[in-house]
């Protein structure tokens, strides 16, 4: 359709000069839109009538992850309660070798050896040594041959003597052969 006049456009009592132009307004009939329900299909929700299931697999996956949590945040915690010890330990270690070492310097300032040896000539009645009354000991070792190891009777002649030992001499052992003489 063709719009060439102003008519078209505007309506009017047919005086176009002298009236004001109107508009007009044409209702066009808006049909409302369908109103949607949410609808939500799980592509896994089973057929009626069919159960779902969980894998055995799963289950035991998920406990495993769960215990293995559990025990990574109990060794952490122990983790930090030894930690915090070994430190105590070591302040405590650190102040002991700190008494330790005054504790030596006391002790070797408290002994006198000039007062000892007076305590034992004048006191003890004691003398001090001359050269015959001393004696020196001479280091002497002797070597010996390592024994050849024992065969398996000399193993058991060993043991039993060693058990008839442990025993006080209180078994006697008498062995029997058979000899056809």
């Amino acid at each position: 359709m063709e719009r060439n006049s102003q008519n078209d456009y505007y309506a009017g009592t047919g005086n176009h000069k002298t009236e004001e132009p109107r508009f007009v307004e044409e209702r066009i009939p808006v049909p409302k839109p369908p109103i949607i329900e949410d609808v939500v299909v799980d592509k896994r929700a089973a057929a009626p009538g069919v159960k779902q299931s969980i894998s055995v697999f799963a289950v035991l996956g998920f406990a495993f992850s769960a215990i293995m949590l559990a025990l990574v945040l109990l060794a952490r915690v122990n983790l930090t309660a030894v930690t915090g010890d070994a430190a105590k330990l070591e302040a405590r270690l650190k102040e002991l070798r700190s008494e330790q070492i005054q504790l030596q310097v006391k002790m070797e300032n408290s002994v006198d050896l000039e007062e000892i040896e007076r305590i034992a000539v004048d006191e003890l009645g004691m003398e001090k040594g001359s050269p015959p009354s001393t004696r020196t000991l001479e280091d002497k070792t002797e070597i010996f041959e390592k024994a050849e190891e024992p065969g398996v009777m000399g193993k058991l002649r060993i043991f039993a003597a060693s058990f008839r030992e442990y025993l006080g001499g209180a078994v006697s052992y008498t062995f029997v052969t058979n000899s056809t003489d």
